[in-house]
């Protein structure tokens, strides 16, 4: 097992994470693309924030 130092992965609000180079950054390569972690995944925890308010965030950092 490989663990790794993060900081916080969450609380009430919505997180946004690129596993390759933050969770997963001390892991090799071949271990990464054994276990699927890619370099063009994100990690989307959602938070408590209203939905609508969630949904027009994305589609704004999406349009950039």
């Amino acid at each position: 097992v490989l663990l790794s130092r993060s900081s916080d992965l969450g609380g009430a609000e919505t997180l946004v994470t690129h596993p390759s180079t933050v969770t997963h950054a001390e892991m090799p390569e071949s271990e990464k693309n054994a276990r699927g972690i890619t370099s063009t995944m994100i990690r989307v925890a959602v938070g408590l924030e209203n939905i609508d308010d969630l949904i027009e965030d994305f589609k704004n950092a999406l349009e950039k």
